[in-house]
């Protein structure tokens, strides 16, 4: 297996400007980090070990307890390819329990393919639609019913969603997703971006197929026969 290594001075110097809205105990690390890290190329071990020198050093040292250091992972998700990440997030996850949401690359919402577009905006009405799920409990309804999501958390849904499509179609011509009784692994990770919830936050029974030439979905309330939402 080829040795994954990456050049860490610069990519810490301006971590705030390069991954805006993180923690601010994360920027704290990245800083700190910048400061004593050597060699400056290093894999996602040697990263890990700097990490953890910067946090033990750190904790003695600054007065408060550095709990969003839960979160550096996230800065190394978009500064990094997604190898080199979810390396150095299992050897967080091992050392100290940490597994937060992934933050995701930014998308441009404007700049993506128009059939994307529409299947990411179907999924965006479904987790917001008051009619999802009445088949649920009444107290699971009301829950899901009450769910308000604001614009920042909309957008950041949509490129979470957006980028999950992107990847699966430079893999694939197709990409399928799907809810029976609990959403699929790209939806329920796009979700939990946000707070949605993988059993209750979306419509049961619902599969959607998407494609460069078409985007089509098929629901309970049509009857076994699929939707063309987009066609080239």
């Amino acid at each position: 297996m080829k040795k994954m290594m990456m050049y860490w001075k610069e990519r810490l110097f301006d971590a705030r400007e390069r991954v805006e809205g993180l923690h601010e105990d994360v920027y704290l690390i990245a800083d700190y980090m910048f400061a004593i890290i050597s060699p400056n190329a290093l894999s996602p071990q040697g990263l890990a070990l700097c990490f953890s020198e910067a946090l033990d050093i750190m904790r003695k040292e600054v007065p408060k307890k550095l709990q969003g250091a839960v979160y550096f992972p996230q800065l190394i998700d978009v500064l990094c390819d997604e190898a080199y990440a979810e390396e150095f997030r299992e050897l967080l996850r091992e050392a100290y329990g940490f597994n937060p949401p992934k933050r995701y690359t930014e998308i441009e919402i404007e700049e993506l393919p128009e059939f994307i577009k529409v299947a990411v905006d179907w999924w965006t009405n479904a987790i917001t639609s008051r009619g999802c799920n009445e088949h649920i409990p009444r107290k699971l309804y009301q829950y899901v019913a009450s769910q308000n999501y604001t614009k920042e958390q909309i957008v950041t849904y949509k490129k979470a969603l957006a980028q999950k499509i992107s990847k699966g179609l430079k893999a694939h011509t197709d990409v399928k997703l799907y809810v029976e009784n609990w959403a699929c692994p790209e939806l329920e990770d796009a979700g939990r971006t946000i707070g949605v919830d993988p059993m209750i936050g979306y419509p049961w029974n619902t599969f959607m197929l998407i494609s460069a030439k078409e985007v089509k979905v098929l629901d309970e309330h049509h009857e076994g026969i699929w939707e063309t939402l987009w066609k080239m």
